[in-house]
């Protein structure tokens, strides 16, 4: 069934070990010897579970893993010492779902090491970027996706990881910030200047596409926002906030229609999941405001669709349960009023509910 055989004989102290998870007052190196295994094996977590399930033991909490983590970063160090710094493993629904904040240090050696933080000094972090600043031997962690309730409005967090001391510390920062940013991209383009561009930020709970770069100096912890191409930026969700615009599940059911059986149990699961059935043929010309208009699917990306009508460039973009749309800041009001009228309308008739559109600041 798995590749690997585990082979080792777990005592009821290490399994504790493994579930229980370390948040010391101060940093500090982890020891046991269990970590170490777990660091130099990569067995993922279910492996673990159902070999401990053959011994007779019952897990309840996430099983500590290094492998296979989303989220985390790897940053390299001028002599070749790699430092690990969080992430994420599996999703919410899975029982090993979890956001770590400890920090692997994986020498030129091969010898590793585990640090263990308070969440107080440095909360659970993952899809964060994480940059070296030689002038202070540091590196600096920016910006995490983390646990929905940590999450605030129109705030990036700044913290500060010091690899003489291995003390982690939070910066608290000045000026026009981006909100909640995750995912992005981070290049140290000056001394002083840590630029960030693409990704996700999030504003009172939902995803939006990040389009635009931002700068932080790391000496006066100042944010800035340089002169760049504005984009008028639109957000299209139910008005009801607890439905998500049933996109993936559309999608679903064209594909099934070339199996008439399946389609029926799509159906089927489809009600029980979300209490109704979307009018799923609406999809295909969702994105086809008229028909002189002609829209691309990104062959990488394949959320966003670019689209061409009378001489206007635009894109829709498919996010969690949302759509973006986005135009030069230069389109008239009176196209983009149409455009997203033309989303609306189709998106009630495909869901039954009324649906918003918010421009993104």
């Amino acid at each position: 069934m798995f590749k690997n055989k585990i082979d080792r004989q777990f005592t009821q102290i290490e399994v504790d070990t493994l579930t229980n998870h370390h948040y010391p007052h101060s940093p500090q190196i982890n020891h046991e010897d269990i970590f170490q295994w777990r660091m130099h094996k990569d067995f993922s977590p279910y492996e673990i579970r159902c070999h401990l399930n053959e011994l007779g033991y019952t897990i309840e909490q996430p099983i500590w893993t290094f492998y296979c983590r989303m989220g985390q970063t790897k940053t390299l160090l001028p002599d070749g010492t790699k430092i690990f710094i969080g992430g994420e493993y599996e999703d919410f629904y899975d029982p090993d779902f979890k956001i770590y904040n400890d920090v692997v240090i994986q020498k030129p050696s091969g010898e590793m090491q585990l640090w263990n933080y308070s969440i107080e000094e440095f909360p659970a972090t993952d899809f964060h970027s994480a940059t070296y600043d030689p002038k202070t031997h540091s590196i600096f962690i920016v910006g995490n996706l983390g646990y929905s309730n940590f999450r605030k409005n129109y705030v990036t967090t700044v913290y500060q990881l010091d690899l003489d001391t291995m003390r982690i510390k939070e910066i608290e920062c000045l000026g026009l910030m981006p909100s909640w940013l995750n995912d992005q991209i981070a290049e140290l383009i000056t001394d002083d200047i840590i630029e960030f561009s693409k990704g996700i930020t999030i504003q009172n709970g939902q995803f939006i596409r990040n389009l635009y770069k931002w700068q932080l100096n790391i000496r006066t912890f100042i944010w800035s926002f340089p002169e760049q191409k504005k984009y008028s930026h639109w957000n299209i969700f139910l008005k009801d906030l607890r439905q998500e615009l049933p996109l993936y599940e559309c999608r679903s059911l064209l594909w099934d229609e070339e199996d008439p059986e399946k389609l029926i149990q799509t159906k089927i699961d489809m009600i029980e999941s979300l209490d109704y059935l979307p009018n799923y043929q609406v999809y295909k010309d969702l994105y086809r405001p008229s028909l002189d208009s002609f829209t691309v699917q990104d062959e990488e990306d394949t959320n966003l669709y670019t689209c061409n009508l009378a001489g206007h460039i635009f894109v829709y973009i498919e996010c969690l349960g949302t759509i973006e749309i986005i135009f030069s800041d230069s389109t008239n009001e009176n196209f983009q009023q149409f455009i997203l009228d033309d989303l609306k309308v189709k998106l009630k008739k495909m869901t039954g509910f009324d649906v918003c559109a918010e421009k993104i600041a």
